[in-house]
């Protein structure tokens, strides 16, 4: 029975990567043993296996994504998805200086406000703000915790809208943008410094974009008019050309770590930019969404190929090269 228990165990941490498994595995393995023969155990704990499962595929997360990586995109993201809370605030889910707002419900009788506000995006603001606050404080964890529950928020605002029908937004474009800022934002802790340098730079770029577009006192609040007038105009073959262009730079720059730090930053972004490109042009979108799926796809297919032949690619520098005694010439 206990061999069937190590077992168990064993396969659970298949959940770990192999290296780490190489070096921990029997050391867990003797520990979850005693745990169970001390509890007069014969099967794993159901919580045993949730918990290896989540630690497991957060080890596996790190060895891809390194914590360095992870917390830079989680600054980014918390920089201007708060800034651009605060914009969509001012221009769009209070609008309190635009000229036909006094007569908003006139204009539109099937539209409901929520309270003094024009939507109920005004709580992804304000959880925003509470999680800067939250930082600047230096609250531990709190502000992580926070950034998730607006991304849960943003999940759930439009079953709320589906009980009380008629709120104008947010869009299911800012709904899926502020989603994945949030969780992007809460995957790791983020550099409280680059928060104090960054969102007071997010924000002056998105006050500036707005005036200078006449967006930032609308005569009529539309919460989607960024992503209309920024999103759907940006052709996808333009919008591939900038990435790569992006990634090119960063490599000849010799920040590999930059290029994967960006790569989930911008996810937000894409997102947000290939939803109003499905409104404006939803055949153009398709197409392009099923040819990046396919890349992706055949990727993972190739990865996995030369994983299980046994090839093992290696990168070196020159430098590297040299100190073993190669010829580069």
């Amino acid at each position: 029975m206990t061999q069937d228990l190590e077992a168990r165990y064993r396969a659970a941490l298949r959940w770990y990567p192999q290296s780490w498994r190489r070096r921990n595995a029997d050391a867990v393995v003797g520990m979850l043993l005693d745990g169970a023969d001390h509890g007069g155990r014969t099967v794993p704990a159901a919580g045993e296996l949730t918990d290896l499962a989540l630690r497991g595929l957060a080890a596996r997360i790190a060895v891809v994504l390194p914590e360095g990586v992870r917390s830079g995109a989680a600054t980014l993201a918390f920089g201007y998805g708060f800034a651009f809370s605060l914009i969509m605030f001012w221009s769009s889910w209070w609008a309190p200086l635009s000229r036909y707002r006094s007569s908003f419900r006139e204009a539109a009788p099937d539209v409901v406000t929520f309270g003094p506000f024009l939507s109920p995006g005004v709580l992804l603001t304000g959880i925003w703000t509470a999680a800067f606050i939250l930082v600047l404080t230096g609250a531990g964890r709190a502000p992580r915790a926070v950034l998730a529950a607006s991304g849960l928020v943003a999940v759930l605002l439009p079953c709320v809208n589906a009980l009380v029908p008629g709120w104008d937004g947010p869009s299911a474009t800012n709904l899926v943008f502020f989603a994945l800022a949030g969780f992007l934002a809460a995957s790791a802790p983020p550099k409280r410094r680059g928060l104090i340098v960054g969102v007071p730079l997010w924000i002056l770029l998105f006050v500036g974009v707005y005036a200078w577009n006449a967006m930032l006192v609308p005569d009529m609040p539309s919460d989607r008019q960024f992503w209309y007038i920024f999103g759907a105009r940006v052709p996808p073959s333009v919008m591939v050309a900038l990435l790569i262009a992006i990634a090119v730079v960063l490599l000849l720059l010799r920040r590999p770590a930059a290029v994967a730090v960006f790569a989930l930053a911008v996810t937000p972004w894409l997102a947000g930019w290939y939803l109003a490109v499905i409104r404006d042009n939803p055949a153009g979108a398709v197409s392009w969404g099923a040819a990046a799926l396919f890349v992706v796809v055949v990727a993972a297919v190739v990865v996995f190929a030369l994983r299980r032949s046994g090839i093992r690619i290696t990168m070196e520098t020159r430098d590297q090269e040299l100190a073993k005694g190669g010829d580069l010439r």
